[in-house]
């Protein structure tokens, strides 16, 4: 690391010989920061060996030509921040990922496999509020596939990635009335896509998907600090209303969406001693 007049550098990398072969992750940055104003552009590289279950088990099928490898991400970051105010911050980032053979599964023969490419590219832009009682956020997020993704993990017309949307925004904040805190948070998600059954099913030709509405996400968290000198209590709510939230398959892998996060109510105690 180092440090010339507003600006400063970095650089490093780590190298590892695993079971699966080397993998090597280098990163390098720099970043400038001047009054309300700052940046930074950051590179890296980064891998993942293949879990256990993916690459050891007695149910999934293995072959001698089929030795999984470690999976290699690379990534490009341009970020710019400003100081609006003493309360207000605002920051803006762009990023660019390049995953080579992800680790994925085929369910035409049971197996897990190094297999294509997945490109990403976005934006995302963040603003935050700071007050003595009142704490608050926005946030947005876009991403699309790059140009050379394989075509297992996006769209038929190439333009979305499967089970991921393409917009998200979060709003949230928290306020605090003496003792007690009162903090929601709303996240919503644009629409996603899938496989669609009958492709699934091998009844189409080409690439086939079903489209899924987009969904609006509540929580809520209340916060009563110092009951009795030494207790804190605290309610939590996740999925406030229920919202019909589906897992989808990022690639087609013949798996059907499963529902998860349901609502969840949550209560827990504190005690000082």
């Amino acid at each position: 690391t180092a440090k010339i007049k507003s600006f400063g550098f970095i650089a490093g990398g780590r190298y590892e010989n695993t079971s699966f072969g080397e993998a090597i992750a280098p990163r390098a940055g720099i970043t400038f920061h001047k009054d309300k104003f700052n940046a930074k552009l950051l590179y890296g590289k980064a891998y993942r060996i293949p879990m256990p279950w993916q690459a050891y088990s007695r149910v999934i099928t293995f072959s001698p030509e089929q030795k999984l490898v470690p999976e290699l991400t690379g990534t490009v970051e341009v970020e710019f921040g400003y100081k609006l105010n003493d309360h207000f911050k605002t920051r803006v980032n762009t990023f660019y990922i390049n995953i080579d053979k992800p680790i994925s599964y085929l369910s035409s023969n049971n197996s897990y496999h190094n297999f294509g490419k997945i490109q990403s590219m976005g934006l995302e832009a963040e603003l935050t509020a700071q007050y003595k009682k009142t704490r608050g956020f926005l946030n947005f997020s876009y991403n699309k596939p790059g140009s050379k993704t394989s075509e297992q993990f996006v769209t038929a017309d190439k333009k979305h990635f499967l089970a991921m949307p393409a917009f998200k925004v979060s709003l949230g904040g928290s306020h605090d009335l003496n003792r007690l805190t009162i903090a929601p948070t709303f996240t919503w998600m644009s629409e996603k896509y899938g496989q669609s059954q009958d492709h699934a099913l091998g009844l189409v030709q080409g690439f086939d998907n079903t489209r899924y509405e987009g969904v609006l996400l509540t929580n809520l968290n209340i916060v009563y600090k110092n009951l009795f000198d030494k207790l804190t209590l605290n309610i939590s709510a996740y999925n406030l209303f229920d919202q019909k939230y589906l897992a989808v398959q990022p690639y087609y892998g013949a798996h059907a969406p499963l529902p998860v996060n349901d609502r969840q109510i949550t209560l827990g105690a504190k005690l000082a001693l």
